[in-house]
């Protein structure tokens, strides 16, 4: 039995649009359990039927019982209000690959559970841990952590800070090997914490970082995050996409103030996560593995935001080897 995820608008939210199986497009627009069309096409009987709950099944005498799922998919990241999203079980169908732009060569595509791909390049990871949004093309912004220190002219390490999580920054608690950045919490007030120095993500892009926190469980160790902030804060606005306060959460902060999201359920300790968000002009959307997990609207000036990683002090706290906030890469796109 073949499950397939197709292609979907957001823009027609009434309507289940399945892609072409041959050379037809067949328009659903399923209101109540039952027979839904007949149709030919390249010689193929095709008898589609809605089952209810947004769920469809097409009966092809040639290839047996074809099953879909005839609901809404979100995306909130592709400005077109497209996505492609494709189940575990069912290979996304072939599509071309896009000329690269002059001058500009494509990062390669991440494997298995270390990042998302679409069209052959590095894509957001919207639909799934391992299933990227089609149609944005190279990260504007591509750190993979493969060399054996800290890129400064990328990143700031910050060293002599006092003013984050409870702690004093210091650079000589970011340590870069076997591809991986690792923040150190050395002891209660001995933290770290690294910031781009020239990108910032605009209105528009979307960021994502592959990360692992320190916990146990679903309780986060320390005071660690992955956010986003403004040059003036808070009139520019800071996202939280994710941030440990005793359990892991996502967090806002503008000239209005604190708007705490709160937990997002599940154990997010001890193993790889991949953490997004997509920044719009009066909203952000923040994924956990692909899942949007929260939606937030937005009050502050628009101004690009850095991309920022820290290890702070607070909650349960832990130190040395037991603190390492754990860095598989961080990309962006404008």
């Amino acid at each position: 039995m073949l499950t397939l995820r197709h292609k979907w608008s957001t823009r027609h939210n009434s309507v289940a649009r399945m892609t072409k199986l041959t050379n037809r497009v067949l328009m659903l627009q399923p209101k109540a359990a039952g027979f839904v069309a007949l149709f030919v096409a390249a010689g193929t009987v095709l008898i589609v039927a809605y089952a209810g709950s947004g769920f469809f099944v097409v009966l092809s005498p040639q290839q047996g019982v074809i099953q879909g799922n005839a609901g809404i998919v979100s995306n909130a990241s592709a400005v077109d209000g497209s996505a492609v999203k494709f189940g575990l079980q069912t290979p996304a169908p072939p599509t071309p690959t896009p000329s690269p732009n002059p001058g500009s060569s494509p990062s390669p595509s991440p494997t298995g559970a270390s990042g998302c791909s679409a069209n052959g390049v590095v894509a957001p990871c919207v639909g799934g841990p391992t299933t990227g949004a089609a149609g944005w093309g190279t990260p504007a912004f591509d750190e993979e952590f493969s060399g054996s220190a800290l890129n400064t002219s990328v990143w700031d390490a910050h060293d002599g800070w006092t003013n984050q999580n409870n702690v004093t920054d210091h650079a000589s608690n970011v340590s870069v090997t076997g591809g991986e950045a690792i923040l150190t919490l050395v002891s209660s007030g001995s933290g770290a914490a690294i910031e781009t120095k020239s990108y910032a993500l605009p209105v528009g892009g979307f960021a994502e970082a592959r990360v692992e926190f320190p916990g146990s469980g679903t309780t986060i160790y320390n005071w660690p995050a992955w956010w986003i902030s403004g040059p003036n804060w808070p009139t520019d606005g800071e996202s939280d996409i994710a941030e440990g306060l005793g359990t892991l959460t996502v967090n806002y902060h503008s000239p209005s103030g604190a708007h705490n999201q709160g937990t997002v359920p599940g154990t997010w300790s001890n193993a790889y996560h991949i953490y997004g968000i997509s920044r719009g002009p009066s909203s952000c959307k923040v994924y956990w593995d692909g899942t949007l997990v929260k939606t937030y609207s937005t009050d502050d000036t628009g101004k690009g935001e850095n991309l920022i990683l820290t290890a702070g002090s607070g909650n349960t706290g832990a130190y040395g080897t037991a603190s390492e906030v754990k860095v598989d890469y961080v990309r962006a796109w404008n």
